[in-house]
C-alpha cells in the first residue's frame, strides 16, 4: 500500500469500518503517540477530492471542544486513497457497554455521558452543524471510562436560512426519527437531539429502544410509546410524504417509565414534563430562525389546570441568519441573560434561549432567582461563583469578549445540589447541562 509523501505513521489492527472507509490503530514514529487513521476507500480524483470529504475535513478543522474529537492531520495520496489521523480513544460507546455491561449501568456515568454528549452536540448546533448520525459506535470513550467525544462527522452537514432539503437516507435507522422516516428532506438540529434521547434509553437498558428494520416498522415501534401523532398533536404531520394514516393504528402514549424501567422517576420526568412543552416551543422557534431573546416566567402562559404552557411575548425576538451578525446585547430581563450577552458579544444566536430556559427551571424549583446580580457585574460573579469561572479551556474566545473583567476572582464550579437540596439527580444533570 503506497503511502503519502513525508507519511511518520505506522498502522496497526483494524479497529472499524464504515461507508467511506476502514480505521486503523497506529502510530505517530516520531512521539510514539497512538492515533487513528482513517484510510478512505479509493476515490475517483479525476474532478478533485469529492465534496463530501472536503466538507467532512472544513467541519472537523472548524470545530475545537472537548467533546468532539480532534482531525490532527489530513492527508492526499496519489493512489486514489486519503487518509484522516485523529487522536485515539479506546473504545466506542457500544463496545464499551458489551465490555463493561455493569459499569456501564452506573447511573452517575450515565449522567456524566450524557452531559458531555449534549455539551459537543450544542457546540456543534453552535456552529450550524448538525452531525446527522449519532449512534453508540461514533462516541468514543477513553480508556478509563471517564470521556466521551463525538466522532464521525462523515454525514455532518452545515445548515442555513432557509432551510435547505437534506437527503433522508442518514441517520442509523435504530436512531433515526420519525419526520425522516415519514419522507420529510426538510430537517435541522432535532435529529441529533432524537438520536441523543434513543441513545439516553439504550445505556440504561442496553439495548435497542427501537431495534427495526423497516422504516414502516419502525414508525409503528415508535408509536407504540410516543403515541400515533395526528394534525392536533403534531401540525404539518398529515402532509409528510409518506404519512398514510390507515398504516398506524391509533394508538395513545405509553408511560415511559415501562420502557425504560431502571431510569429515577427524575429522569422519566425529564423525557415528558413541563419542561418539556417549553423546550419544546423553544426548539420550533429555533427551527424557523427565530430566537426569542427574552424568555421568563412572565412570558410563559399556563392555562387554568396547569397542564399546557406557551410560549408568548415577541416582542424582542429576531431571525437569525447564516453567517451570524451583531445584535444588540440590551434583550433579555438580566435575570434570565446568558453570560455571552452579558460580556458584551454582540454575537450570540439560540444558545440565549437554552440558558434562560435553564434559569427559568431553576426559579421553579426554589422560587426564586437563582442569578439575581443588582448590575451586570454583580450578576456575572453570581453566575461565575455558581458555575465557576470561565477561561480559554472551558469556553474558547472567553477572554476576548468586550467585557471580559481582568483580575476576576478565580470560581470553581460548585455543586448545583447544594442551591437545589430537594431536586432529584437528574434534575440537577438537566440544570448543569442547560
Amino acid at each position: 500500500m503506497e503511502k503519502p509523501v513525508n507519511w511518520q505513521y505506522e498502522i496497526g489492527e483494524v479497529i472499524g469500518s464504515g461507508a467511506f472507509g476502514v480505521v486503523y490503530k497506529g502510530l505517530l514514529l516520531e512521539t510514539k503517540q497512538t492515533v487513528a487513521i482513517k484510510k478512505m476507500h479509493p476515490l475517483d480524483l479525476h474532478y478533485g477530492v469529492p465534496s463530501t470529504i472536503m466538507e467532512e475535513i472544513s467541519l472537523l478543522e472548524e470545530m475545537e471542544h472537548d467533546n468532539i474529537v480532534r482531525l490532527l492531520e489530513a492527508l492526499p495520496n496519489t493512489d486514489k486513497e486519503g487518509y484522516m489521523i485523529f487522536e485515539y480513544l479506546d473504545y466506542d460507546l457500544d463496545k464499551f457497554i458489551k465490555k463493561f455491561p455493569e459499569i456501564s449501568k452506573n447511573k452517575q456515568r450515565i449522567k456524566n455521558f450524557m452531559r458531555q454528549i449534549l455539551s459537543g452536540l450544542a457546540y456543534c448546533h453552535e456552529l450550524k452543524i448538525i452531525h446527522r448520525d449519532l449512534r453508540p459506535a461514533n462516541l468514543l470513550v477513553d480508556y478509563e471510562g471517564s470521556v466521551v467525544k463525538i466522532a464521525d462527522f462523515g454525514l455532518a452537514r452545515k445548515f442555513g436560512s432557509p432551510l435547505g432539503e437534506y437527503c433522508p437516507e442518514v441517520v442509523n435507522l435504530c436512531y433515526m426519527p420519525p419526520e425522516i422516516l415519514l419522507g420529510s428532506h426538510l430537517y435541522t438540529t432535532h435529529v441529533d437531539v432524537w438520536s441523543v434521547g434513543c441513545i439516553f434509553a439504550e445505556m440504561i437498558n442496553h439495548q435497542r429502544l427501537c431495534n427495526e428494520f423497516f422504516e414502516k416498522d419502525c414508525l409503528n415501534k415508535i408509536f407504540s410509546i410516543m403515541g400515533t401523532p395526528d394534525a392536533t398533536t403534531w401540525p404539518g404531520v398529515t402532509s409528510l410524504p409518506d404519512y398514510k394514516p390507515d398504516d398506524f393504528p391509533k394508538q395513545d402514549p405509553k408511560n415511559l417509565a415501562e420502557y425504560v424501567p431502571n431510569l429515577e422517576p427524575a429522569g422519566v420526568d425529564l423525557l415528558s414534563c413541563i419542561m418539556h412543552q417549553i423546550l419544546s416551543g423553544v426548539i420550533y422557534c429555533h427551527k424557523h430562525r427565530i430566537m426569542h431573546q427574552d424568555l421568563k416566567p412572565d412570558n410563559l402562559l399556563i392555562d387554568l389546570n396547569a397542564s399546557v404552557v406557551k410560549i408568548a411575548d415577541f416582542g424582542m425576538a429576531r431571525a437569525f441568519h447564516i453567517p451570524l451578525r451583531a445584535y444588540s446585547p440590551e434583550v433579555l430581563t438580566i435575570w434570565y441573560r446568558a453570560p455571552e450577552i452579558l460580556l458584551g458579544s454582540l454575537i450570540y444566536s439560540t444558545a440565549i434561549d437554552v440558558w434562560s430556559a435553564g434559569c427559568i427551571f431553576a426559579k421553579m424549583l426554589i422560587c426564586q432567582n437563582l442569578f439575581a446580580g443588582a448590575s451586570k457585574n454583580e450578576h456575572l460573579r453570581k453566575i461565575f461563583s455558581i458555575m465557576g469561572t470561565p477561561n480559554e479551556r472551558t469556553w474558547p474566545g472567553v477572554t476576548s469578549l468586550p467585557y471580559y473583567p481582568a483580575g476576576l476572582p478565580e470560581y470553581n464550579l460548585e455543586n448545583l445540589e447544594e442551591f437545589f437540596v430537594d431536586l432529584e439527580p437528574a434534575g440537577v444533570d438537566l440544570l448543569s447541562n442547560s
